[in-house]
């Protein structure tokens, strides 16, 4: 259900509410052996459910009975706030919203990667930046650590005896090659 929970939140469930389509489920799974959430996309005319994830590309294979359904998402608790989850159409719509905007998302990231790496490679934004990388030493622990500043934010970092630079993207593409 990825794009409508995220890992952590904390869901409510009705025991008692008839599940429709558009409705987000709790229920029990035989392909994976434990509770699955995801959203009614279809109601069969013996009665299954067709469901689905909203971050999943495709229906799953298998159909949801009505006593497989151990309840209806009514509200999720995230880190911020209690949220009421949408049933219906309404919520049939949000999924499909939801879909939309993951594949959109993962799209978008496949396209930009090879720019960024390009970017990064040849040191362009490095170049045109007109506010200084700073390389810092400092001692901690009996140990001497590397770090690379960029307006009060760290850059990339060299841990205690490594060889290796951990750097922190978007920050990274501002680090001169010269310099690493």
């Amino acid at each position: 259900m990825a794009g409508t929970f995220t890992s952590g939140d904390l869901l409510q469930i009705s025991c008692t509410r008839i599940p429709r389509r558009g409705d987000i489920v709790v229920f029990r799974s035989a392909t994976y052996h434990d509770a699955v959430v995801h959203r009614i996309i279809d109601i069969l005319p013996d009665g299954a459910f067709r469901t689905r994830g909203d971050g999943n590309r495709t229906i799953d294979v298998e159909t949801v009975l009505i006593e497989d359904i151990i309840g209806v998402v009514v509200y999720c608790r995230n880190r911020r706030r209690r949220m009421r989850v949408k049933g219906g159409i309404l919520g049939f719509i949000q999924g499909r919203r939801n879909h939309l905007v993951s594949s959109m998302i993962q799209w978008t990231i496949r396209k930009i990667r090879p720019v960024y790496r390009s970017v990064k490679f040849r040191g362009w934004l490095a170049r045109l930046n007109p506010y200084p990388v700073f390389h810092v030493e400092y001692h901690i622990e009996g140990q001497w650590m590397e770090k690379w500043v960029w307006r009060n934010r760290t850059a990339a970092i060299r841990n205690p005896g490594g060889e290796e630079i951990m750097e922190i993207p978007p920050y990274d593409l501002l680090i001169p090659r010269c310099s690493r």
